[in-house]
Formats: structure tokens, C-alpha cells, sequence
């Protein structure tokens, strides 16, 4: 029978690196170079497009984490409207959703 493949804790860390790459939308060519960089180590006319590339991608990361946070404000905005008494009229509907509105 075939024997168990092992991963390492480096090979681990960079398997889970790439997972969590990919599902933030680095693409597989943005990850071969900055693997292959990372093999070899940062020099030459590698390590500018290197740091272009991280620096990139760190910026829309930071972008998603502003959105994300946006998001949540409104989110937690519309729990508290929720959760708040009931209003009678109910003549033009639900606003819970609206930005500046009551249920």
C-alpha cells in the first residue's frame, strides 16, 4: 500500500498562505511570481516587482477591510431598528433598511 503524505509545518503555512491568497483574489500568476521570488529569495530586478505586487495587494486588502467595516456599521445599524419597538403605522412599509429611517 501507498504510504501517507506528510506536509511539513513550511509547506503547511504556505499551503494555507495561497488558500487564503486565492479567496482574497490574488490571481495564480500574481502567486507563482511571488512564490517563486519567495523560493529564491527577494533580489535583483525580482525584488521591485515583488514589493509593486505585495504592496497591490495590500491595498485592496486594506480596501475590503474598509468595506467590511462599512458593512458592519449598517448592519448593526439595521439589528438595532429591528429590535426596537414596533411603530403602528405601517402605511409606507418597512424602512429599516434606509439609511436615517425607523421600522
Amino acid at each position: 500500500m501507498g504510504q501517507a503524505l506528510t506536509i511539513g509545518r513550511l509547506e503547511r503555512a504556505r499551503l494555507m498562505f495561497v488558500r487564503r491568497a486565492r479567496a482574497r483574489g490574488l490571481s495564480l500568476g500574481q502567486l507563482r511570481t511571488l512564490t517563486a521570488a519567495l523560493d529564491r529569495g527577494p533580489r535583483g530586478a525580482v525584488r521591485p516587482r515583488l514589493l509593486g505586487l505585495v504592496r497591490a495587494q495590500l491595498a485592496a486588502v486594506q480596501r475590503q477591510r474598509a468595506e467590511l467595516r462599512l458593512l458592519q456599521q449598517q448592519l448593526e445599524q439595521v439589528l438595532r431598528r429591528l429590535r426596537a419597538p414596533i411603530r403602528r403605522d405601517r402605511s409606507r412599509g418597512c424602512h429599516c433598511l434606509e439609511t436615517g429611517s425607523e421600522c
